[in-house]
């Protein structure tokens, strides 16, 4: 892979044309920090790839920002209605600050987002259906998390 590793790319701006993402594409990118895509209309991403998907993309993979250090800032489009197991692998995302997760969203995998210790806010939206506190096991106490009661009654 072209990009696999590439430990200067801080920022990535994926054009509408584009219509895949190949199996580990941005693995191991260590600096990247800023994802856009808002005008990618589908692509069809690998496992273990860099995921943030455009509007009309339905789903980050397990392991989609695996040892992306850097990144700081995501946000899923409306059309997301799952993200993975571990998309955020713990031992990757230790920058991420707040992830914007849109209405649309049906499904947060286990442990999606732990280990991420910069994680300060999130709000989970409520159309999320299934869902379970290790989806935030290790993120620290500094975190708030801010959720309706129709996604306390998945936790009752």
């Amino acid at each position: 892979m072209l990009t696999a590793d590439c430990t200067s790319l801080e920022r990535i701006e994926v054009p509408s044309t584009v219509t895949e993402i190949g199996i580990c594409t941005f693995d191991g990118c260590t600096s990247l920090k800023v994802v856009h895509l808002s005008t990618v209309k589908a692509v069809a991403v690998g496992d273990c790839a860099f995921r943030m998907l455009g509007e009309g993309l339905k789903n980050i993979g397990e392991g989609a920002f695996q040892r992306c250090i850097s990144l700081h800032q995501i946000s899923f489009p409306t059309t997301v209605t799952i993200i993975e197991n571990q998309a955020f692998d713990g031992d990757g995302c230790l920058q991420l600050v707040e992830p914007r997760l849109s209405e649309g969203l049906e499904k947060i995998g286990v442990n999606s987002f732990s280990g991420c210790t910069s994680l300060q806010h999130i709000h989970i939206p409520t159309t999320v259906t299934s869902f379970d506190w290790t989806v935030f096991d290790d993120c620290g106490y500094h975190l708030v998390i801010e959720y309706s009661s129709e996604v306390e009654e998945l936790l009752s």
